[in-house]
């Protein structure tokens, strides 16, 4: 793999397993604590080091936040437009992305204007088993369960839902803005526990 990944050119967007397993999905208190923060940190400089090849302070262009604070970017090729968010960095239980992620998703929209097709690269799975019984359940039980993370871990998670309905109502609305509506198609690609 290594020969293959130094001579093609790749776009990296991190993940939970890039910072620690269900990192977002845990109670406030762990995700604030220093240990945990400083896992965060670590990962940040590193996925930015040798994903990105650069030091988190000083992003490439084509990042939405040039100051690493995310890492959410859009590129286009001709009237191709990638378009992946930053599904981690504003992470906690009840959001995916925070309000820094959906203006820059937004503006990343308005820049593709233009383009045929757009390729939404999201981490986080977009379509999933609705599981919301077990979610219930597994907030009855006191403590952190080891797969609670992964029930969360989802935008049609109960915790998200909401958010989850904002993000497919903002794709359809750009979809079917007048000039594009019969040739834009937008393709989803979501990973399950691994980074994209």
């Amino acid at each position: 793999m290594a020969p293959v990944l130094a001579a093609v050119l790749s776009l990296m967007m991190w993940d939970d397993h890039d910072i620690i397993d269900g990192w977002g999905s845990y109670d406030l208190e762990w995700q604030e604590s220093p240990v945990f923060q400083g896992l965060w940190s670590v990962a940040r400089e590193h996925f930015a080091l040798f994903q990105l090849a650069t030091s988190a302070g000083d992003l490439p262009d084509g990042l939405s936040d040039r100051s690493g604070h995310q890492f959410g970017w859009a590129y286009r090729l001709g009237r191709i437009g990638i378009l992946a968010p930053d599904l981690r960095s504003e992470r906690s239980r009840e959001r995916v992305m925070g309000e820094a992620g959906w203006r820059a998703l937004e503006t990343s929209l308005e820049r593709m204007a233009d383009c045929r097709h757009i390729l939404l690269l999201s981490s986080v799975p977009l379509v999933n088993v609705q599981l919301h019984t077990l979610e219930r359940l597994f907030s009855l039980i006191p403590g952190h369960e080891e797969w609670q993370d992964d029930l969360i871990d989802q935008w049609p998670s109960l915790a998200h839902w909401d958010e989850w309905t904002r993000l497919l109502g903002r794709l359809v609305r750009f979809s079917a803005e007048p000039d594009r509506s019969r040739s834009r198609l937008f393709r989803v690609k979501s990973t399950w526990g691994h980074g994209a």
